[in-house]
């Protein structure tokens, strides 16, 4: 069997594409406009990576225009940030708002018992089983709670009571040693 001329080989595998591709129409016509999009913004990102080559090997072959510092003043990497001066808080007042109402100690101008209420929140902050005990906020606390013993948790009621008494960590601690008194 004789073949046929190649051009009309092509000519008959045009002609079935192009029937194909017509049948087609209706779906591909129906995604022309995302398909066009997607190339229009892969074509421009492939811009956008072959100008910002361009730039670096520019740099590469400039930079002995500028050299780089060595240490650049904004960079700060591993150096130890000082940390600021903590503030003791005292409850502003009772009622329904007293969460909300929060004075530094320092603002406080009553001192009822007469005694240094720094010294004793520092006497005081030493013999609470968790460290850090009085700068944390109710959440950091209740984080806590379970791995604490009930004598423990006794020692920080105590503690709440007699410097800040805030009306939500007591409740919380007083929940918290009931339950584990009843475990």
């Amino acid at each position: 069997m004789t073949r046929l001329p190649l051009a009309v080989r092509v000519a008959a595998g045009l002609a079935a594409a192009t029937v194909t591709e017509v049948r087609n129409l209706p779906n591909t016509v129906a995604a022309l406009p995302v398909t066009a999009v997607s190339q229009v913004l892969q074509n421009f990102m492939r811009v956008q990576q072959q100008v910002t080559a361009l730039a670096i090997r520019g740099d590469e072959v400039l930079s002995f225009l500028n050299p780089a510092e060595e240490s650049p003043e904004w960079a700060t990497f591993d150096e130890p940030v000082p940390e600021p001066a903590v503030t003791p808080v005292r409850r502003g007042g009772s009622g329904r708002f007293a969460l909300y109402s929060n004075v530094p100690e320092a603002a406080r101008s009553d001192n009822s018992n007469g005694a240094d209420t720094h010294d004793t929140v520092r006497a005081s902050a030493a013999e609470t089983p968790v460290p850090g005990y009085d700068s944390m906020t109710l959440a950091q606390l209740r984080a806590r709670l379970r791995a604490l013993s009930a004598p423990e948790l006794e020692a920080l009621l105590a503690h709440e009571q007699s410097t800040k008494s805030r009306a939500p960590f007591l409740t919380m601690l007083a929940n918290r040693i009931s339950t584990v008194r009843s475990q």
